[in-house]
């Protein structure tokens, strides 16, 4: 069983490696307090988010329309029992662009990312769209709007549509309870 350090003992060894560095005993108690602090990285403190993957559809007829959102998801390979697996996580550094032109350089149309003219949904018919996996850029996106009117809004199948519609319930909830906090402490919120 480890020796419990009581505060008389911290302090005889806080004397003896002051006496072999040649420096106070205070500088060494500073320098021990430093090395116990660790910091909380942001990536920890953030509510796990789910990762999905539908199509944001662009409402609007402006041919060369992008976003650049912060944040990623990054994409390795994990070998589990030899089979090959591709793992996917949230991570907060770096941007994603979403690029909905309608043409490549050529001027040729882009067929791949554009949705089927016989889709149910009858506004997005013939509409450019981007793969979203990040729940965020997929919040972001379907809360633009340009006029009052929607600017983006998002397809997929009803298991992942489901799961945002939680993770949208859950962001407003937190944005509200941010926002009423921030009133009871007299701050001014637009």
């Amino acid at each position: 069983m480890p020796e419990v350090a009581t505060d008389e003992t911290l302090t005889k060894r806080r004397q003896k490696r002051a006496e072999a560095a040649g420096v106070e005993p205070e500088d060494i108690a500073v320098e021990e307090t430093a090395i116990a602090e660790t910091a909380l990285r942001s990536q920890v403190a953030r509510p796990q988010a789910p990762i999905v993957r539908v199509k944001a559809v662009y409402l609007r007829a402006h041919p060369y329309r992008s976003v650049t959102l912060p944040g990623r998801i990054m994409s390795e390979t994990v070998y589990v029992n030899g089979v090959a697996k591709l793992s996917k996580k949230l991570a907060q550094s770096g941007n994603t662009p979403y690029d909905f032109t309608l043409r490549d350089q050529a001027g040729e149309l882009i067929a791949i990312r554009i949705m089927p003219s016989n889709h149910p949904v009858a506004e997005v018919r013939g509409k450019r769209f981007e793969w979203v996996e990040h729940p965020d850029h997929a919040y972001a996106l379907v809360n633009m709007k340009v006029d009052g009117q929607p600017e983006f809004q998002l397809v997929g199948a009803p298991a992942d549509m489901a799961i945002l519609e939680e993770y949208f319930v859950r962001v407003n909830r937190a944005k509200r309870e941010q926002k009423r906090d921030y009133q009871e402490l007299g701050g001014v919120v637009r």
